[in-house]
């Protein structure tokens, strides 16, 4: 049995000198948080592995379909 959970979301993000607006969808899915994300003219894709030991979980981040970092993400409260 599969379980998933959509939303969909927009973002204005602030730098110095540019404003980029932020687009992106969220699924969890089989207890994967997929994100898909369009910042200016680049898509990123993640998974997220949660932990239910510890509030640090791992994610492989993709750019415009390119091998671009490993995340660690650190969940505030429980």
């Amino acid at each position: 049995m599969s379980t998933q959970v959509s939303l969909s979301f927009t973002l204005f993000l602030t730098s110095w000198f540019n404003r980029f607006k932020t687009v992106g969808r969220w699924q969890l899915k089989d207890g994967l948080l997929n994100a898909e994300i369009t910042k200016g003219d680049n898509r990123y894709e993640f998974a997220v592995v949660a932990r239910a030991d510890l509030n640090i979980h791992s994610a492989v981040e993709y750019k415009n379909g390119e091998l671009h970092s490993y995340l660690k993400l650190v969940q505030a409260e429980r």
